[in-house]
């Protein structure tokens, strides 16, 4: 088979070599910067890019609002982000004007109307509420 080597016997006892710190590359070395700037250095963490203040919100008007339903029943509350109600008195209210011609849908269609109106205006100043405008 293979012929397995040894080692000579030491010359003398065994001591191990002294610890050495190691000693760092010459680029690791502390070197004197080459230009102090007058102005503190850039912050750690990265700043955005926009502004530090919300964004402008732009209030929805109770009177437009009212306005709006008046010519359009429900479309005030559509304009001022509830438009599941606002669709909803929308259909009512051309249900109630297309039944309006057997005469029985008269009153409901103007009570959609002044509901979508009331509505509306309500809306428009629980949206402002919700987004710490006050109107």
């Amino acid at each position: 088979m293979g012929k397995i080597m040894t080692l000579p016997p030491p010359d003398g006892p065994f001591e191990p070599p002294s610890p050495q710190p190691p000693t760092p590359p010459p680029s690791w070395e502390a070197q004197p910067p080459a230009f102090q700037q007058p102005w503190p250095a850039q912050p750690a963490v990265p700043q955005p890019p926009w502004p530090a203040h919300p964004p402008y919100i732009q209030p929805k008007s109770p009177a437009v609002a009212v306005v709006a339903s008046l010519l359009v029943p429900g479309l005030g509350s559509m304009l001022s982000g509830n438009g599941g109600i606002g669709t909803l008195i929308l259909c009512l209210w051309i249900v109630a004007f297309l039944a309006s011609f057997i005469l029985i849908g008269i009153p409901f269609a103007i009570g959609f109307w002044i509901w979508g109106m009331i509505q509306a205006h309500a809306d428009a100043v629980k949206w402002n509420a919700r987004h710490g405008i006050i109107s």
